[in-house]
């Protein structure tokens, strides 16, 4: 808001952070198309709001646009965080910003509603990653832990999985904002009891054979009962797919091959946007340096594009 801001300079690090924003927004597409489009749906709600609070006068802080992410949609939740505006002493009036503030945002506002109208229209039944991680789920036996980044895409995952698969698969589902590290662990024992609790424990709901899971969980945990991992998406830390992995190939494990899938967005527009594999294998190469030890992708060398305007994009996500 600062190049907005009458007297006032742009602090050059927002103008930074807008592009980290499209990239973080163009990272969920890459994970999974629901969890876009409820990020979207969300930046939908916050732009409402600042243009609701703009013409009762106020341009609203950054926390109480934060307050407004967790808002119902309903009309009451709205007008009292309206109402609340007023006593914010960090929102400021209209009159310290240029006219053309609220035109940016308006303008911001219909092109996020176009990306709602295009992704409302994308659905399960013809979603190709997802018939992707059931074809892996049909040809791995045994335990298996799939990992994301995002609760949104586990979310998704979780209501949708049985129906890709043509069947029921008993699985735990584990989302860090869901649960706190009691109910984990509870989790985690009907997944892998005789690691997580102890050799022969008989878990009292049933033991399953599948964890989906966000990374809450991809550290510390001795889930060497399983003999996959399955990466639904790539982190912008390879580091943490290496932790995922990490969660099998563990000391005392009964399995000598574990089965460790990762997968990467087709070659197209979206790759080449994110530079996603160019990035990885420059991280992986760095990250070897300093002892990586086991591998992230699939085979024994990843198979490396050149992007044009790497540089550019790669440099303003590694500031």
């Amino acid at each position: 808001p600062s190049a907005y801001e009458v007297g006032a300079a742009e602090i050059s690090r927002e103008r930074t952070l807008a592009g980290l924003l499209q990239s973080a927004v163009l990272k969920r597409f890459e994970s999974c198309w629901a969890a876009c489009l409820a990020t979207v749906d969300r930046m939908i709600g916050v732009h409402e709001a600042f243009l609701a609070a703009w013409d009762s006068g106020q341009v609203p802080s950054l926390s109480a646009l934060r307050d407004v992410a967790q808002l119902e949609s309903d009309g009451s939740d709205l007008a009292r965080w309206l109402d609340d505006i007023g006593e914010d002493t960090q929102s400021q009036p209209v009159r310290d910003f240029i006219p053309v503030f609220r035109d940016h945002v308006a303008a911001d506002l219909e092109l996020l509603r176009q990306a709602h109208n295009r992704l409302a229209q994308l659905s399960p039944d013809n979603d190709p990653k997802l018939a992707a991680l059931a074809e892996v789920l049909r040809e791995t036996p045994g335990k298996v832990c799939v990992f994301a980044t995002y609760g949104d895409t586990i979310g998704y995952l979780d209501e949708h999985l049985d129906a890709a698969l043509g069947e029921s698969r008993p699985r735990v589902v584990i989302v860090g904002t869901d649960t706190d590290p009691d109910e984990r662990t509870s989790r985690l024992a009907r997944f892998c009891p005789d690691t997580v609790v102890e050799a022969g424990y008989k878990p009292p709901a049933g033991e399953v054979d599948m964890l989906l899971s966000t990374d809450v969980v991809s550290e510390g945990q001795n889930l060497q009962q399983a003999g996959a991992v399955i990466s639904y998406d790539m982190p912008w830390n390879p580091q943490r797919v290496v932790q995922r992995n990490g969660r099998v190939i563990r000391l005392l494990s009964p399995h000598t091959e574990v089965q460790l899938t990762t997968m990467l967005p087709a070659e197209g527009d979206l790759d080449e946007l994110l530079h996603l594999e160019a990035r990885i294998a420059a991280k992986i190469a760095a990250a070897g340096v300093f002892g990586l030890e086991s591998g992230v992708l699939e085979g024994g060398e990843a198979e490396q594009r050149v992007y044009a305007g790497l540089s550019d994009l790669a440099g303003r996500l590694e500031e």
